[in-house]
């Protein structure tokens, strides 16, 4: 059989009228069929095979790696500018956030909110806060109070008055009397929300209290204002102390800090874990434990709160991201992570843990899923400087997750063991995490906000003029300021305004006492009203006890 004439002939044929080929020997012509057939079965086979068994699977590989990737990034990228933005809340003078459920810790806002660079959202704040300002009417300050994330405002005379940032756990105070300018003045508390990387650590130094702004920056006063927030240090040597910082430039610039026992004029107290400085004009502040000298190599310590959240495991999804934070063990930590994760729509999937870490090493992270989840990468084990936790930078460890689409999964269990240096289990913290599948996206609940963020004094200047001159002068019986101090626990502190006093810095301890319980007292003015006549009973000052009940308050 002649094969390349038949092809010659073939080719010349017209396809559009199809002709048919005939020989004398049909075995030759079935035979070349039967080759044909052959050669081509086999690649549709193959061809079929692979659309059929291997295609899918590869695209939904490619869709699944693609999208964990883009997860990833997409959750990455928030979590990093999530640290440069801030959320600012809009038609409102109080801002509406509460958390829900302390295994949920969801936030919910009332008020629609907008995001604003970081770089501008200091100054945004301020703008905001003065067109508040202009449009108030009443001259009645008391609970009006202007509120945005990281911020808070009010408006404060001579008559003085409190301004809290309770979720942040700050309180600033205004003494009667102590505003020089004859006007209302608009005054406010800063929390910086940056990393803390910023602020000159050294060797010897750990961050463990948030950085405060108070303003206008170097506003003065005539009288000491109070302001108190938390620490998280774990003072266990003699060689070991807090040391208070102060900076006098703004938020938004790259401060400069100096220990604050250089000014003779302020004054810093230390009770417990609540830090209260007393300020003769403002400036932003923060504290750090310190070693006396650099070279000793003393084990300094903090509490931290490891905190975990999650993404939601969705129907029609099929990953998820679990972060954890290390943070400082204050309520302004929890704040900045809530706030963080709020614009993440996180959600916490186990109770905050306590975690005292030691200034020597990093921490080790193992997380160790159950059932059908992977963690992409396999990398179950991550690091956790430890100079970003000595500087308190607020970046979580980061795990993504993920289970085989053709399962159906429901929840993720697992544990996240923390441990510092491989040491001793003792050493290390053991969380069980709980993540259950979320079909849609939950309501916000609108919890109505009773706390009072800005509040007149309780003692009006008059009364604290008459308890002043009673209590400042020396009583032979102790029945003096002194005995005040040991009242509200702070006997300890005596010394410090004994020198301040002989030194001409402070005029009053009475009046800087008296501020101290106003900071700290519950808001119920008819409890503080019966807890102060108590602590003067107790004193056996009857004289005082009259100039009280005179009064006549309306509560």
């Amino acid at each position: 059989m002649d094969f390349a004439n038949m092809e010659e002939d073939y080719n010349q044929t017209d396809v559009t009228t199809p002709k048919y080929y005939s020989c004398d020997n049909c075995e030759c012509c079935s035979a070349i069929i039967r080759r044909l057939n052959l050669r081509l079965l086999l690649p549709c086979v193959l061809i079929a095979f692979f659309l059929v068994a291997v295609l899918p699977p590869l695209i939904a590989i490619f869709h699944r790696r693609r999208k964990s990737r883009h997860h990833k990034e997409n959750s990455e990228s928030q979590i990093q500018d999530s640290n440069d933005l801030e959320t600012v809340e809009l038609n409102s003078n109080v801002l509406q956030r509460e958390t829900g459920n302390v295994n949920e810790g969801y936030l919910y806002v009332e008020t629609e909110c907008e995001c604003i660079d970081k770089d501008s959202a200091f100054r945004t704040c301020i703008e905001k806060a003065e067109v508040w300002k202009r449009a108030i009417t009443s001259t009645n300050y008391d609970q009006n109070a202007f509120c945005l994330p990281y911020f808070r405002a009010g408006i404060f005379d001579k008559h003085g008055g409190s301004l809290k940032f309770e979720e942040a756990g700050i309180t600033l105070l205004i003494p009667p009397g102590a505003i020089q300018q004859p006007t209302p003045q608009l005054i406010y508390i800063y929390l910086h929300n940056g990393n803390q990387n910023r602020l000159e650590i050294t060797s010897n130094m750990m961050a463990t209290s948030p950085v405060v702004f108070c303003g206008p920056s170097g506003m003065k006063f005539n009288e000491r204002v109070l302001l108190s927030y938390q620490h998280c240090a774990n003072i266990i040597n003699n060689n070991v102390e807090l040391i208070t910082l102060r900076t006098e430039t703004e938020p938004d610039q790259i401060p400069n800090f100096y220990n604050l026992s250089d000014d003779n004029d302020s004054l810093t107290l230390v009770k417990g874990n609540t830090v209260t400085l007393m300020l003769p004009h403002f400036t932003g502040h923060t504290t750090v434990v310190q070693c006396e000298q650099e070279s000793v190599p003393i084990v300094q310590e903090k509490w931290l709160d490891l905190m975990l959240f999650s993404s939601q495991i969705q129907e029609d999804e099929y990953d998820l991201q679990v972060r954890l934070y290390c943070a400082n063990q204050t309520p302004d930590a929890r704040y900045l992570i809530l706030e963080d994760e709020r614009l993440l729509n996180g959600s916490m999937c186990s109770p905050t843990t306590p975690f005292l870490f030691a200034h020597v090493s990093d921490l080790t992270v193992l997380l160790n899923p159950e059932g059908d989840w992977t963690v992409t990468g396999g990398k179950t084990k991550q690091i956790i400087s430890r100079k970003c936790l000595i500087e308190n930078v607020r970046v979580p460890c980061v795990y993504l997750l993920e289970y085989d689409k053709d399962k159906m999964v429901t929840s993720l269990k697992c544990r996240v063991h923390v441990t510092q240096d491989e040491r001793a289990e003792s050493h290390g913290k053991i969380i069980d995490v709980l993540v259950k599948t979320q079909k849609s996206a939950e309501p916000e609940r609108k919890v109505p906000n009773t706390r009072l963020v800005r509040r007149r004094l309780l003692l009006p200047y008059p009364l604290r003029e008459s308890i002043r001159k009673k209590l400042d002068v020396p009583n032979t019986l102790g029945k003096d300021w002194k005995h005040l101090a040991y009242s509200i626990g702070y006997d300890d502190c005596i010394q410090q305004w004994e020198d301040q006093l002989r030194k001409g810095l402070i005029f009053s301890p009475t009046n800087e006492l008296l501020n101290i319980w106003e900071s700290t007292r519950s808001g119920d003015e008819k409890h503080d009203l019966e807890e102060i006549l108590e602590i003067f009973k107790n004193m056996e000052r009857l004289d005082v006890i009259s100039d009280i009940t005179s009064l006549n308050f309306t509560v």
